[in-house]
């Protein structure tokens, strides 16, 4: 009897987190579901790649390391990411990095204005 009342108030409190954190406020459900380390290789104007790797931590902290290919330079920066209003758009607080929020496994690089970027290359990091 006792672990049937454990799993149903289990089965409670994942339910209540499901509504608070999904249904009630969907931009608290996007920063669960963003958390996660994104990667890729950006373009270089002069180099053959920059490797990005975007680490977004629960607590909407981020830690950028940019490695650029061919080079002996390695660019890290850390601070806060915020979400936008509207929910397309993950900013790294106190720089000029925006992305355009594609889906939970999937950020694309904005240009300096918080455009997308019309090219044919990949401006995209992935989980």
């Amino acid at each position: 009897m006792k672990l049937l009342a454990f799993v149903i108030s289990l089965l409670l409190l994942v339910g209540v987190s499901y509504v608070i954190f999904d249904q009630e406020d969907p931009k608290t459900g996007l920063v669960i579901r963003l958390v996660g380390t994104f990667k890729g290789t950006l373009p270089c104007a002069d180099c053959s790649g920059i490797e990005t790797i975007l680490k977004l931590d629960l607590d909407e902290t981020y830690h950028l390391t940019e490695s650029y290919l061919d080079r002996d330079f390695v660019n890290t920066n850390s601070g806060i990411w915020e979400i936008s209003e509207d929910l397309t758009t993950l900013e790294l607080v106190n720089s000029q990095i925006r992305y355009f929020i594609v889906d939970h496994n999937t950020l694309e690089l904005l240009d300096l204005e918080g455009n997308r970027i019309n090219s044919t290359l990949n401006y995209r990091l992935t989980k």
